[in-house]
């Protein structure tokens, strides 16, 4: 029982000390299977800033969970609608939106530098020790993923009080329909993500198909953007948004040889 005496540990350690086993006995090739599950799990989000992670020293790694707000809340500073003369809204919408990826990926880097094995672990089972052993997440983390995940609180990291506490919070909360985000593994795409996913398919599906002649004449706006809307689930705004981007980009790179668009 290791309680309150350090605030942080490894994912390596707390995998393995979740279900009572040394993790000085194991290595890559002989991780017990329930212990793969849970490295699989944590890293996943860990990976998708669903977590936030500590140095080996206990200092927090910058990234997107607490260093960075949703796009609804972020500061547009360099550039503002009452500076400039746009008469599109859409395009102020596009502006604000290629500013925050910019700082998005300036503040990610740090985090995305610790994890870059991370996707390789969860979805090729691929573990690396060394690199599990290295990323730390504190108790108050683990408290938030056993939260979401409608997971009971380890018993070798916290006392029986606050395991019993907080079981108490997840059957008053289930009623309600919380933490029921996660279901078996499987984690929402962040909004980012999510639109990257959407540009990707629809350039694919409209564009990479055609040669740079014909690409006008074949895609149809309305169509594209109601294919936009019910299969990604986007709004108007960013359907619009998402198709003026990736018309500009087929026309610089040209049909299948397009570049990749990130957003």
């Amino acid at each position: 029982m290791l309680g309150s005496v350090t605030d942080y540990l490894s994912i390596w350690e707390i995998a393995h000390r979740w279900y009572d086993h040394d993790p000085n006995l194991f290595d890559e090739k002989n991780i017990p299977l329930d212990t793969q599950d849970l490295i699989r799990l944590i890293t996943k989000m860990v990976f998708n800033h669903r977590l936030g992670i500590t140095t080996r020293e206990g200092y927090p790694v910058k990234g997107l969970k607490y260093s960075m707000p949703e796009f609804e809340d972020f500061e547009w500073r360099n550039v503002h609608p009452n500076t400039i003369e746009i008469s599109s809204e859409d395009l102020i919408y596009e502006q604000k939106l290629t500013e925050y990826h910019i700082k998005k990926e300036e503040v990610c880097q740090e985090h995305d530098a610790y994890t870059a094995n991370f996707f390789e672990c969860y979805q090729h089972r691929k573990y690396d020790k060394v690199n599990l052993s290295d990323v730390y997440l504190t108790r108050d983390e683990i408290r938030d993923f056993c939260l979401i995940c409608s997971l009971p609180l380890p018993a070798f990291w916290f006392v029986d009080e606050e395991c019993n506490k907080f079981q108490n919070t997840l059957d008053q909360d289930k009623p309600k329909g919380k933490n029921q985000e996660f279901k078996a593994g499987q984690f929402p795409t962040p909004t980012w993500k999510r639109l990257a996913n959407a540009a990707q398919e629809t350039h694919k599906k409209f564009w990479g198909q055609f040669n740079p002649k014909d690409r006008r004449k074949s895609s149809n706006r309305e169509e594209i953007e109601a294919y936009l809307q019910e299969t990604f689930n986007l709004n108007g705004q960013e359907a619009r948004i998402i198709q003026s981007a990736i018309r500009d980009q087929s026309t610089k790179y040209g049909g299948t040889k397009a570049k990749k668009i990130e957003y």
